[in-house]
């Protein structure tokens, strides 16, 4: 009966102890927490769009019989029109006029960046003076493409392109296993 009694009062001495371990270390995951939490929220800043900034929208449903790796993840572009609460955004389509239904929240939206080929700003067609005197000169196709004159950057062994090199390199040794592959086979139909 006094065992019982020593066990009992030492837990009863050791429960005050054990608590306070556990305060500790619940304070100290709890101070370990802020500062990751500062540490890694310290350059996180919501992107702001001022209304007529051009953007383009994220579109993460990749349809049925559309491959995840080649569609477009980012469609657009559209035009900022009206700035809502929390970061939202309202947008109507450049190109159509078209307005989005519902606000569009900031992650959903990068900046859109004018291409120096844009496609709406026509070339210039150059006169026929000057392209005359340019022999580099090129005057755009009716279908709004460039001629290809001269590809560069092409590196030759022996003579020959290096990727027809390779391919003829590939091609042998594709030809060469084929004829082991039928030498097998017709040996292994001969022991049969």
């Amino acid at each position: 009966m006094t065992f019982v009694l020593r066990i009992d009062a030492y837990m009863q001495q050791m429960l005050p102890k054990i608590e306070l371990t556990r305060k500790i270390a619940r304070d100290n995951i709890h101070d370990y927490n802020d500062r990751t939490q500062f540490y890694y929220n310290r350059d996180t800043t919501y992107p702001s769009y001022v209304v007529g900034q051009k953007v383009l929208l994220c579109d993460p449903v990749t349809g049925k019989g559309v491959s995840k790796k080649l569609k477009r993840r980012w469609v657009g572009p559209f035009l900022v029109t009206d700035v809502g609460d929390g970061y939202t955004y309202k947008l109507c389509r450049c190109d159509t006029g078209q307005v989005v239904k519902a606000y569009v929240h900031s992650n959903r939206l990068r900046p859109f960046h004018e291409s120096c080929n844009a496609p709406d700003s026509p070339s210039p067609t150059p006169n026929q003076d000057n392209a005359s005197s340019d022999p580099n000169a090129t005057t755009a196709l009716p279908d709004g493409w460039f001629a290809i004159t001269k590809i560069t950057n092409r590196k030759t062994i022996a003579g020959i392109d290096k990727n027809v090199h390779r391919l003829m390199h590939f091609d042998q040794a594709l030809l060469i296993d084929f004829i082991l592959y039928g030498n097998f086979l017709s040996a292994c139909a001969q022991t049969k």
